[in-house]
């Protein structure tokens, strides 16, 4: 019943980060043991908060890239961060706030409407250089999940929980695998549109013979090029890379003999 009343009130308290509201329900919830549930209301303001900003950001930002999304709503993130574990230790004292923080964010990086992977999948209809687009993806995401690991662990006290970084750094990434999964069919698709720029087939099969000896050097500057760009920023895709490829290039060299 008190609850019922008291909600509205709560939730604006918490909306409005108004410490002295918030440490007084803190101190009604503790007495009747109610703790926990009043904890909830937090995390449902915060996460709430949190997924607006990101629809309020994509209707403000219309003309910018995906990328620059990305960007500025982790730097949302990482803001919101530094504030919510400061008032977060003054009304809950007695509590985690990495903890509930990082509750919070595994939740809303899930929950994103449109999700980061709906946005992505819509850029790369109308982007030519794919592996260059998912690049900065993911050097976005990189710089993102390193700053805030470097903030929780200089917010922590003591070492954080290991299960829960894990669990952290899985959902700040999550949104690429569908993307490592198809980015040697990504590779290839770009392999095979610089090998058919070479133009081996003639009229008369002499020629052809000729013009693929010719355009072997080609073909090696093609997959050095691949593999020097491969070893400097995708280096966790090498093998990947290495077992398609190849196969391509096989595919390819067959249909010329």
């Amino acid at each position: 019943r008190l609850e019922a009343i008291a909600s509205p009130a709560i939730v604006q308290a918490f909306n409005s980060n108004n410490i002295e509201q918030a440490q007084m329900y803190v101190r009604i919830f503790t007495s009747i043991s109610r703790l926990p549930q009043l904890m909830k209301y937090y995390y449902k303001c915060q996460k709430d908060i949190l997924l607006q900003k990101w629809r309020n950001q994509l209707e403000i930002e219309q003309d910018e890239s995906v990328v620059q999304w990305i960007h500025n709503y982790y730097s949302v993130l990482l803001s919101n961060w530094h504030t919510q574990h400061r008032w977060f230790n003054q009304v809950f004292p007695n509590e985690s706030a990495v903890n509930a923080l990082i509750d919070i964010y595994i939740d809303v990086l899930s929950s994103l409407d449109p999700s980061l992977n709906e946005c992505i999948d819509a850029a790369l209809k109308q982007v030519s250089e794919k592996l260059s687009f998912l690049y900065d993806v993911k050097q976005t995401t990189k710089q993102f999940a390193d700053n805030l690991m470097n903030v929780v662990n200089q917010t922590s006290q003591g070492k954080p929980d290991t299960d829960m970084t894990n669990k952290l750094l899985k959902a700040i990434y999550n949104h690429l695998i569908s993307y490592v999964n198809k980015y040697a069919a990504y590779e290839q698709a770009n392999l095979m549109k610089q090998l058919s720029t070479l133009n081996c087939m003639k009229e008369e099969l002499p020629d052809t013979i000729q013009a693929l000896g010719l355009s072997i050097t080609s073909v090696i500057d093609i997959a050095n090029a691949a593999k020097k760009e491969m070893s400097t920023n995708h280096r966790e895709l090498r093998l990947l890379w290495l077992t398609y490829c190849t196969k391509s290039f096989s595919t390819r060299l067959r249909r010329f003999l």
